[in-house]
This record gives structure tokens, sequence and C-alpha cells, in this order.
């Protein structure tokens, strides 16, 4: 009987989810398909965030026109990456490498994986206030490698994994 108590509880706190995701303006439930984060669901906690942080956040202009016409996620989807540079910390993208503060984040690809070409954000400066840059991790990723600091207002919550399938699938 405790194997049902707890499967119909899952059950019940999901669908609960569910709803509050369909109430609430943003999503606070997201699946993510991508290879940016392990496969799976993901809370969004409207909380504050800070460096290190996985997020959830609605793509700047610029990355959702590129996502919109090569198709990379559906219009509505957000993006979920970890924050790596906040307002003050020193960004620059010369040499086809991201560094944040001085930490090599890898290299700035000229093509996406289909052979399309990528145009990178090129800067060196400080991160403005009322931005973050936000990354996968180590290797190539969407992110802000091409389309640059994240306006803050675009945060939705921090992205805490809630119900994770393929952990394996992941690629920094």
């Amino acid at each position: 009987m405790t194997k049902n108590t707890s499967f119909a509880g899952g059950m019940y706190v999901l669908f609960i989810l569910i709803i509050l995701s369909v109430i609430y303006p943003h999503k606070m439930l997201v699946y993510n398909y991508t290879n940016s984060v392990p496969l799976g669901l993901y809370l969004i906690l409207p909380i504050p965030v800070q460096k290190g942080d996985l997020i959830a956040f609605e793509p700047p202009y610029k990355a959702k026109e590129l996502i919109r016409q090569r198709k990379y996620l559906r219009t509505d989807a957000y993006l979920i990456k970890h924050i790596a540079g906040v307002p003050g910390d020193q960004l620059c993208t010369c040499d086809d490498t991201l560094l944040v503060d001085g930490i090599n984040y890898g290299t700035i690809a000229r093509k996406d994986r289909e052979g399309r070409e990528l145009t990178p954000y090129h800067y060196c400066g400080k991160i403005n206030d009322g931005f973050i840059v936000a990354i996968k991790g180590m290797k190539n990723s969407f992110d802000s490698r091409y389309y640059g600091p994240v306006p803050e207002e675009n945060i939705i919550g921090k992205a805490v994994p809630f119900l994770l399938f393929d952990t394996k699938r992941q690629t920094n």
C-alpha cells in the first residue's frame, strides 16, 4: 500500500503543478528536451537568482529570431542555462573563446550542428547592470556566446530539477 500511496501522492503533486503552471502567467513546470541540461521536468521558482544558478529565461530578441528561423526550439520555449556572469564581471568573447572574469568557458563555434553559419557575440568589457551571461557549460551551446548578455527582466526564475529522465544524455 505504501507504493500506491507514494505514487498517488506524486501524481497529485504533479497534477497541482501542471494546473498552477497553466494559471500562473509564466510556466512553473518546464520540460527540457535539449542537451543544455538533463532531459526532464524542471520547477521554475520565481525567487532571486545568483551567479552559478540554473535559470529559465525568455530568449533575448536576437536569439528568439534565430530560434524561430532555424527551429532550434518551439517559439514559446524558455532557455535553461547557468548564470556565468553578473553585472560588474569582466566578459570577453575575443579569439573565439568565452571568458568571464578570466574563466574560460570554451570555444565559440562558427557553425551550428547542421553546418549553418553562427555569428558570435563580440564584446570585451564589464557586464552592464541589468544583464547576466547565461551559458550551458564548458562546451558549445546556443547561449550568450551568440546572443550576448540576457536582460535580467527576461529571467523567469531558478530552474530546479523535478523529474529527470536521462542524465547521461547531457553533454558539457
